[in-house]
């Protein structure tokens, strides 16, 4: 009796730790644009754009810009999810499309980073359509669409990023060292460490780059681009938890 007691309960508990799928992710109206990767259906649900990131506040217009682009493609129109999940705050994150009247399917994540009104924000590796995005994000920067046509959002270089303290940036440069110390790789794109830019792997995630057949010390005298927050360790530091937070900018 004890047994199916406990057996009932951990089914219970299954279940609702089970992330949502399709029975949580019917088309559904937006009521509101919170932002160019948020927005509020209709039932109250808050949805979160997986993957991708608005311009920060601090970055001009961008931010109002991003948000009407998205209430522009959203509007009027029943939105269909893939991917569903809820986030840390309780968002329902999700890949969404706008359904058209003749039953197309619009990938909004896809469409915001075409017009250059979002980027890929730190990517986990994980994101479903990943090296899509990527694509798609590289031929927006390259064109200089949107936030790619500002200072804001342009690769910073290796050895002004101590400018970047405290914010996301994208920092571009050679890899001038890549050494293991206790279990650690670095990234240094300097001669003093102490004080120069650098790429820290922590031990745990460095089975994120075997599974990708990457070897972090490889880098060493390639031009790649790094995207995260910047830290003060000693000098300037981004921890990158996954290979798709790097960008090979050279093939040598």
């Amino acid at each position: 009796m004890r047994i199916s007691a406990f057996l009932m309960l951990l089914g219970m508990a299954l279940i609702c730790a089970a992330p949502a799928h399709a029975a949580d992710a019917k088309p559904s109206l937006v009521t509101k644009t919170v932002s160019g990767d948020e927005f509020v259906l209709g039932d109250g649900r808050d949805v979160k754009l997986e993957g991708i990131r608005a311009p920060f506040p601090e970055t001009g217009n961008f931010p109002e810009k991003s948000r009407q682009a998205l209430q522009l493609l959203v509007e009027n129109h029943l939105i269909v999810f893939e991917n569903v999940a809820t986030d840390r705050y309780a968002r329902s994150a999700a890949q969404a499309y706008v359904l058209k009247d003749n039953g197309k399917k619009d990938w909004l994540q896809g469409e915001m980073l075409s017009n250059g009104m979002v980027f890929i924000y730190p990517p986990v590796g994980t994101e479903p359509h990943l090296d899509e995005m990527f694509k798609l994000e590289s031929v927006a920067r390259h064109l200089k669409r949107g936030i790619w046509a500002d200072a804001a959002y342009a690769d910073t270089a290796a050895d002004q990023a101590g400018m970047k303290y405290g914010h996301f940036a994208f920092v571009s440069g050679v890899v001038r060292e890549a050494e293991r110390v206790k279990d650690k790789v670095y990234l240094n794109f300097g001669a003093d460490w102490h004080k120069d830019f650098t790429v820290a792997i922590a031990a745990h995630d460095l089975k994120n780059f075997r599974d990708k057949d990457i070897d972090p010390l490889d880098y060493k005298g390639k031009t790649i681009r790094v995207r995260g927050w910047i830290k003060r360790e000693f000098g300037p530091m981004i921890t990158a938890t996954h290979p798709a937070q790097i960008e090979i900018l050279d093939r040598r």
